[in-house]
């Protein structure tokens, strides 16, 4: 073996594997996007039991898989099970796979939800153009790597391609219903509502499961784009409201914002506040309650910091290259949370058990 160099860096065997592990990391992504694509998880599950199962008796369960490989489903199978999304048990030379907590999350349930939209509308093809150019973003920021890629924003795609748009509301219906339950297990900021306005509210989902939770509330408004509202379901009690947050809000005494601000930057983000608190009662008794990305919930090595720091990531490829740290919420700092408005007691953070989210308030205060 050659002697090294003066002054060259000789890796570790740990230090070797990590950056070939990361060199291969998009083979992670795309076999969760594989087992979603072919409804691996239902076919696991199918009667609860979650009884491991062998490739081959997977892919006999399968839709539309007379000429399956059971060979090649194996080895996304252990990919997987490598990253916990599935168990694995040896016997002999026969392995058996079983669903992990998290794989169970791919999991159908009764109104026709799972995580597999969201893992599915993070790999459409658009999407995917632009991840081999986010290096763009860097060298120029004045155009965000979507844009480049596709030719148009990524709003503008969404609002153009029903499909697109159509899986868009069935992941956020997906990852909502547990958020929110999560939610409104711990917060009780919705006491007392009377008009409830969910300020790009998509599906209307959460809206309902508020509105469930509190009856007492008397006026539950969606409101979204027109082209959102248009894939949205008719929700007894809940009306559809079509407009754009940067023209004009709806009035209400309470207005509900989830996972909005962080994709915009600074000064959009003053600019929708500012519409938020014209719709608020002219006594200053309104409230406005935002659910977004808490920094200082989101330290170590933890899935809540990944999360936070693949959807900052996210927001510079996707959405706007100047986007990156826009609305992220510092509960650290009060004052400086909702960059809007003034006051000393303007945030009050109710911070979720095990999610890199808080809830926080402004009162009906003037901005800036």
């Amino acid at each position: 073996m050659a002697k090294p160099k003066s002054g060259s860096i000789v890796p570790s065997k740990e230090t070797r594997l990590l950056i070939l592990e990361l060199a291969n990391m998009l083979s992670v992504p795309m076999s969760l996007n594989a087992v979603v694509h072919l409804k691996v998880a239902d076919a696991m599950w199918q009667d609860g039991s979650n009884t491991p199962l062998t490739a081959s008796e997977i892919v006999a369960r399968l839709p539309d898989a007379a000429n399956a490989d059971a060979e090649n489903l194996q080895r996304i199978l252990r990919m997987l099970t490598s990253y916990g999304v599935f168990n694995e048990k040896i016997n002999a030379s026969e392995r058996r796979y079983s669903l992990t907590d998290v794989g169970k999350t791919l999991v159908t349930d009764e109104n026709g939800l799972s995580y597999g939209a969201y893992v599915l509308q993070h790999h459409q093809d658009p999407l995917m153009k632009a991840w081999p150019i986010v290096h763009e973003a860097v060298l120029d920021s004045s155009t965000e790597p979507f844009v480049i890629a596709n030719g148009m924003s990524a709003y503008d795609m969404y609002s153009q391609n029903p499909e697109m748009n159509k899986l868009m509301q069935q992941a956020m219906s997906g990852v909502s219903v547990p958020f929110m339950n999560a939610i409104l297990e711990t917060y009780h900021g919705f006491d007392g509502a009377e008009t409830l306005v969910d300020v790009g509210g998509s599906s209307g989902e959460s809206l309902k499961m508020i509105i469930d939770k509190h009856p007492e509330i008397k006026t539950a408004i969606n409101f979204d784009l027109p082209e959102v509202l248009a894939e949205a379901p008719d929700i007894p009690g809940i009306t559809k409201w079509p407009g754009d947050f940067f023209e004009s809000v709806p009035n209400g005494d309470t207005l509900f914002m989830k996972w909005i601000l962080t994709t915009w930057t600074d000064d959009e983000v003053k600019q929708i506040l500012n519409n938020c608190h014209k719709a608020l009662p002219d006594q200053g008794d309104g409230r406005i309650k935002i659910c977004s990305i808490s920094r200082h919930h989101c330290l170590g090595d933890t899935p809540a910091k990944h999360d936070m720091l693949s959807q900052w990531l996210m927001n510079l490829v996707m959405v706007d290259t100047n986007s990156f740290e826009a609305g992220s919420i510092d509960t650290t700092q009060p004052n400086l949370a909702v960059s809007a408005y003034e006051g000393d007691d303007v945030v009050h953070p109710s911070t979720l058990r095990r999610h890199p989210y808080s809830c926080v308030e402004t009162d009906g205060i003037s901005p800036k």
